[in-house]
């Protein structure tokens, strides 16, 4: 599925339009006829428009008298109480609009849509709308839409640079404990800010996960519970990034403070850049030894071990001559040479050098090290040892070059490092467009993945970026060298340079690589040697070593030979980039996450839960700040993404493995592969009998409460199952506080619904006090956010009991919010206070948090009986239920006079709302979901 581009519209103004198949098709092929043939459109099944959405100024109640296509009229009543189409401010600013005498939408789109005019008030709308019904705007110019073929994390324009864009910056380990100190020392000092650091750990045994949260307590942690090589375990972050960029960077690297910040700045620079690598250097400077032996016709050599352990801490020796290798009756192993030999070796500080040598006869050898004078010294014939105080400012070592970009021949058959092993001297400073990029520290823009994945997981390791890079080029895309972005690399530290598996790999990886890039000549000519070749070695060398495809029985070149013809046999047939999806897709779809109430806590710890199994998608229709709704709550949501996708359908939910819909009103059923409705409170479903049946028959309900349940019964007639909302507990109340004379609530402030009636409890607080039935120490403190469209409200309330004692306290922070309910002596809680049960259930507390908050922390509730406060507080043990204004005034005078009076009931009960509120508790809500969802054998897991 091809999703519309919305990352220029996460602020859209804009109107759900999708509905049922039906009215979908019919509404679409008629949206765009004149306007008296759409005038026209009044048949029983398809009302107009102007009678679907009422004006601006009716009251939203209204949208429920309309019984015609209930899906849509769910979609609109959304779009009035987000606010998502402005009809007041249109008619404003459109004289038309008001002299047409038609709904401000309606007039919208029969008139300003065609003619492409651009409403101020709303002035996105349009491209909404292009996107929405492309059919009807095929005649219009827009930006390429992402190619991905899921709806994650959509993609922009092929031609956009954002100017601060995220990047996720991806380490794969493998029991590289031992690099990751260096390396997240150097990330943590890097000048451009803007990133995620996800670390994917294929199964390392050398507790690298812990000690990588450790140094880098943000990093998002992905442990495979086997190894999956370089190539998968990059494409399992592709399937988790929340950036559009991705930067791959090993972990056995520390990297300059500019380093993203220039593969950055290079990617912007052009619109045709894919792909972006940095100028990599060996982990530390290098000098170069040079032993000349005077008689040019005699052979010396020079012993491997004593060159090793030069530095013993970073054993890396580079030879820059050829010579014979010779292994004495020791197993010594000795490089054979005559006249010069060279060889590079790091150096970082004074040592001293003990080097062996031997000689068959006596002879005088020059040596020189590094910039040092070379001094002169008599051999005598067989070993030697001489003693070398070397000073590395004398030596000046110099940094060497491990990779300036790549290339590759153009008939593919020699792919090279540009600059290794020549000494940094500023000759590869100038920025470059490559035929192929190293993978080591690599910036790739996946918008240019043309919906394949990031790497060909059958490679592995090894070859993978030469083929990425192929395939960007051929897709037209520019690959470039940024000189800007340094990083020092020790190099083959996961799988061993010269290895066994290093070589298996290579050798292997080569001929995929021409089996789906080669021309045909060169492709079979190479298949046909290696086949011969192959053929010959598993006769004459039978070994049995592991392998990535784990056939330890089998000889290495049997095993070469037998994994070439199978990956033939996949690229034949299509299926050289198919994959195994370890991570599974999950979306939790919430059209308020903006409210940030008790339903959205609730939504998001579902969340939470799943994403211990693959990364979460937050879907919301309008845009919404993820981190403000992890810092109203506390939550850490890195795991978390956020994506704004304005009609949430069965054709989106197809794209997901599990889906959680916890949208108050919502009938969109879902065809992912385990969906999930947590349900608020039902609404009366009045749907089509095919499509009642299909909303019905894709979900399993998750009732917040079992009054919630109870109606779920009476309206769906389905069962469900009670899951409570969590409260966090480790920061529950201390009995032994002295508390504050506060009345505490906590609640957003709106109308309608299910309001949380504040100005009612601010008028029983006024008369209790102006009564003198309390003290006039006493002060209610109401606290909440509030619904952008009813700012009023709360404002009405400060000003007319502005004298009585009643504090007003909007958008907390979730700290002072913490304090707030250990400072209070008593909460409140009225919704429902006033309304018929019977008629209106959706209108009293369907669950309640905030009195379980408050119970967490040692408050004593008193709140209304009927809904979910009823089944958690037991009346006159951990707290009260009141049926009445009266009554609410009675058990509060009778409280707050135990309280003045250091009643020792009141400790009891303190103490008992805090063991009520247990059962509440996070680590049993996780449990209780892990009854519904296990995370069993589940193939990754996300730290």
């Amino acid at each position: 599925m091809n999703l519309p581009n919305y990352t220029s519209l996460l602020a859209t103004n804009a109107i759900p339009m999708k509905d049922n198949a039906a009215w979908n098709q019919d509404f679409r092929s008629r949206l765009l006829r004149p306007s008296s043939e759409l005038r026209k459109f009044t048949s029983r099944r398809f009302p107009p428009l102007d009678r679907l959405l009422p004006p601006a100024r009716l009251p939203i109640d209204h949208i429920e008298r309309i019984r015609l296509n209930p899906r849509r009229v769910e979609h609109f009543r959304r779009a009035l109480e987000l606010g998502i189409f402005n009809c007041t401010a249109y008619l404003d600013e459109s004289a038309e609009a008001r002299a047409s005498g038609l709904n401000p939408l309606h007039h919208f789109l029969i008139h300003d849509w065609p003619r492409r005019l651009v409403s101020q008030a709303n002035p996105h709308f349009i491209d909404w709308l292009d996107a929405a019904f492309p059919e009807q705007a095929d005649h219009i110019t827009r930006p390429d839409a992402s190619k991905s073929p899921t709806p994650v994390r959509p993609a922009g324009p092929r031609d956009a640079r954002e100017a601060n864009p995220l990047v996720s910056v991806v380490i794969v380990n493998l029991n590289g404990r031992r690099h990751l100190a260096d390396l997240f020392a150097s990330l943590a000092e890097q000048t451009y800010r803007n990133h995620e650091l996800i670390l994917i750990d294929n199964d390392s045994s050398d507790d690298s996960v812990a000690h990588a949260l450790t140094l880098c307590p943000r990093l998002r942690v992905c442990r495979v519970k086997r190894n999956v090589g370089f190539a998968e375990a990059n494409n399992i972050a592709h399937d988790i990034a929340k950036g559009r960029l991705l930067c791959l960077l090993n972990n056995d690297t520390r990297v300059d403070a500019q380093w993203l910040n220039s593969l950055v700045t290079t990617w912007q620079s052009s619109a045709d850049i894919a792909a972006v690598c940095s100028k990599l250097l060996f982990w530390h400077p290098f000098i170069e030894i040079r032993i000349r032996g005077l008689n040019p016709e005699l052979r010396l050599r020079v012993s491997r071990t004593c060159l090793d352990k030069f530095h013993p801490d970073y054993v890396k020796t580079i030879l820059r001559t050829p010579t014979d290798v010779y292994r004495d009756e020791n197993n010594t192993e000795w490089l054979e040479f005559s006249g010069e030999f060279r060889v590079l070796l790091p150096l970082t500080g004074a040592c001293i050098w003990l080097a062996d040598l031997h000689s068959i006869a006596t002879c005088d050898v020059e040596i020189k090290i590094g910039a040092q004078t070379s001094t002169r010294h008599l051999l005598s014939a067989g070993a030697n040892q001489l003693t070398f105080e070397i000073d590395p400012i004398r030596a000046r070592p110099r940094p060497l070059l491990n990779n300036a970009g790549s290339a590759v021949d153009d008939s593919l058959s020699e792919v090279r490092d540009i600059g290794i092993n020549e000494f940094d001297e500023g000759q590869y400073d100038v920025p470059a467009t490559l035929t192929a990029v190293c993978g080591c520290s690599l910036l790739v823009d996946t918008a240019c993945l043309d919906g394949h994945p990031l790497f060909c997981a059958a490679f592995f390791a090894y070859y993978e970026d030469t083929e990425l890079s192929i395939r960007l080029r051929r897709a037209g895309w520019r690959l470039v060298y940024a000189p800007g972005s340094v990083v020092h690399h020790r190099h083959a530290s996961s799988s061993g340079e010269g290895s066994k598996l290093f070589r298996h790999l290579l050798q292997r990886n080569r001929l995929y690589f021409f089996l789906l890039h080669a021309e045909a000549e060169i492709k079979n000519a190479a298949l046909a040697t290696a086949r011969i070749e192959f053929a010959h070695l598993a006769t004459l060398r039978p070994t049995a070593n592991a392998s990535p495809a784990g056939r330890d029985d089998m000889p290495d070149a049997a095993r070469l030979l037998m994994e070439v013809n199978d990956f033939q046999t996949r690229v034949a047939s299509g299926r050289a980039y198919e994959r195994e999806i370890l991570v599974p897709r999950i979306a939790v779809y919430d059209a308020y996450w903006r409210t940030a109430g008790g339903g959205e806590h609730h939504a998001l710890m579902f969340a939470l839960y799943f994403s211990r199994l693959g990364p979460v998608d937050l879907i919301g229709e309008v845009d919404f700040d993820l981190q403000a709704l992890a810092a109203a709550f506390d939550l850490n949501l890195k795991n978390c993404r956020k994506l704004i996708y304005p009609f949430v359908d069965r054709e989106l939910t197809a794209n997901y493995d599990i889906f959680v819909n916890s949208t108050y009103h919502s009938s969109a059923p879902s065809d992912a592969k385990h969906s999930y409705y947590v349900v608020s409170f039902p609404h009366q479903l009045n749907l089509p009998k095919r499509d009642l049946n299909e909303f019905l028959g894709s979900y399993r309900f998750l009732a917040n409460s079992h009054y919630t349940r109870k109606w779920i019964e009476a309206y769906w007639k389905s069962d469900s199952h009670v899951v409570y909302p969590s409260v966090e507990i480790s920061q529950s109340g201390d009995v032994s506080l002295k508390r504050e004379k506060i009345i505490l609530h906590v609640g957003r402030f709106f109308r309608g619904g299910h309001n949380k009636k504040q100005a009612e409890l601010a008028v029983v607080f006024a008369e209790l006090k102006h009564s003198g039935r309390i003290s006039g120490e006493w002060r209610l403190v109401l606290a909440g956010r509030v619904d952008p469209q009813h700012l009023d409200y709360p404002a009405g309330i400060r000003t007319r009991h502005a004298n009585d004692g009643v504090e007003v306290l909007n958008d907390l922070e979730h700290g002072k919010l913490t304090d707030l309910y250990t400072r209070a002596s008593v909460y409140w809680h009225a919704t429902g206070l006033n309304e018929d049960p019977d008629s209106n259930p959706e209108k009293f507390e369907h669950f309640g948090i905030t009195n379980c908050e408050a119970m967490a922390a040692g408050c004593i509730p008193i709140s209304y009986r009927v809904g979910g406060p009823g089944e958690v507080i037991t009346h006159g043990a951990d707290g009260y239920v009141f049926s009445n204004s009266a009554e609410l005034a009675g058990l509060t005078v009778e409280l707050l006079k135990a309280c003045e009076q250091s009643d020792p009931k009141v400790e009891t009960m303190r103490k008992a709302a805090i063991n009520t509120a247990g059962r509440f508790s996070r680590d049993r809500f996780l449990a209780e979901l892990a009854s519904i969802h296990p995370a069993e054998g589940n193939a990754v897991e996300l730290l």
